[in-house]
């Protein structure tokens, strides 16, 4: 019985930590609360996104590393695009950048959560200009 109280008691007194607590916000992942509060006020803003992937200043480069390195970028942005889209989300625009490992993309509440915690991100940061086609 002593076990059963003990058991029933730790229950309660976790549903109260964010586990058992569905309404306590948006899952971060690599975000900033800062960043869920501007799209929260302004519905959609631009981020610009950095891929999980090693990348060195062309300037360091041979031409063939250029030319390989610039590949790789490719490749990452045609996995995240697909990524997004395979999970219902739009990509409008031209949102991939050539040279350095980073996407440009204009996200609501739901988008900007699922690009947060990709595993393809190390990070997002709200964008000042937004690309237009």
């Amino acid at each position: 019985m002593r076990v059963l109280l003990i058991v029933l008691g730790l229950f309660l007194g976790l549903q109260n930590c964010d586990l058992f607590n569905k309404d306590s916000g948006p899952d971060l992942g690599v975000c900033s609360e800062e960043l869920f509060n501007s799209v929260k006020e302004k519905e959609a803003i631009p981020i610009i996104a950095t891929y999980a992937m090693e990348w060195t200043s062309e300037e360091m480069l041979t031409d063939e590393e250029i030319e390989a390195q610039r590949a790789a970028i490719q490749n990452m942005h045609e996995r995240f695009i697909h990524e997004l889209e395979s999970n219902g989300f739009v990509v409008d625009g031209e949102p991939k950048f050539t040279y350095t490992p980073h996407i440009s993309l204009y996200v609501n509440f739901e988008k900007l959560e699922f690009v947060c915690n990709s595993e393809s991100i190390v990070e997002v940061v709200e964008s000042g200009i937004r690309y237009i086609n």
